[in-house]
């Protein structure tokens, strides 16, 4: 438990900045829901929980930052930043996009959601599911 390593992308302005977190826990999951004709439909999901380290900021702040080399942020309304389980070298750019980045990395997904737990005095940690 929480002896995985973590790249988070965080796209900003057109750009991706990366970000390698340690410590980690993750687990996968699958969730089961219906569709509107009655066929079931199976998303994998990417469960990842990171205990309280330095640089995370909020989505705003990282908007509205002008450098965000030395921080990091999990935003589950824009609908980019993304999770890969382990270190990856890669960075996303022009000439490698996401859908490549997929393929590459089996273990990664687009933040679909976002908890905060860092209120209480124990067990402090942020949880973040991927899709």
């Amino acid at each position: 438990m929480f002896d995985k390593n973590i790249t988070i992308f965080n796209h900003k302005n057109g750009q991706w900045y990366k970000t390698v977190l340690e410590n980690c826990d993750v687990h996968y999951d699958t969730a089961k829901t219906v569709s509107s004709n009655g066929a079931i439909v199976m998303t994998p999901l990417l469960n990842v929980t990171i205990p309280v380290q330095e640089g995370p900021v909020d989505p705003i702040e990282y908007e509205n930052r002008e450098d965000v080399t030395d921080v990091w942020t999990i935003n589950a309304k824009n609908n980019k930043d993304m999770i890969v389980v382990g270190v990856c070298p890669e960075v996303i750019s022009e000439t490698y996009r996401v859908s490549e980045l997929k393929k590459h990395y089996q273990k990664c997904g687009v933040v679909a959601s976002f908890a905060d737990n860092t209120e209480g005095d124990l067990l402090q940690h942020y949880k973040v599911v991927c899709k």
